[in-house]
C-alpha cells in the first residue's frame, strides 16, 4: 500500500496551464462551457444574444485547447 501511494504521488501532476476564455457584455455573469469536442466558438451566437444583458464568459475545455 505504501508503494502504491508513493507511485501515485510521483506520477500525479497538477495542470499549470491557463484556460482560454472570451469575456463579453455587462451584467450578471453567465458561464458557457462546451462539452466533448465542442469549442468556445460553438457558443458565439448564444453569447451574442446573452451579452446585451449579461456578462458572458466562454471557456475552452483543456481537451480542445491542447488537442
Amino acid at each position: 500500500l505504501l508503494f502504491f501511494l508513493l507511485l501515485v504521488q510521483a506520477t500525479a501532476y497538477p495542470q499549470y496551464s491557463t484556460k482560454k476564455a472570451i469575456i463579453e457584455g455587462k451584467g450578471s455573469p453567465v458561464v458557457l462551457l462546451a462539452g466533448g469536442r465542442w469549442d468556445m466558438q460553438s457558443f458565439s451566437q448564444p453569447a451574442a444574444a446573452l451579452s446585451s444583458n449579461h456578462l458572458v464568459i466562454r471557456m475552452e475545455p483543456f481537451n480542445v485547447q491542447y488537442a
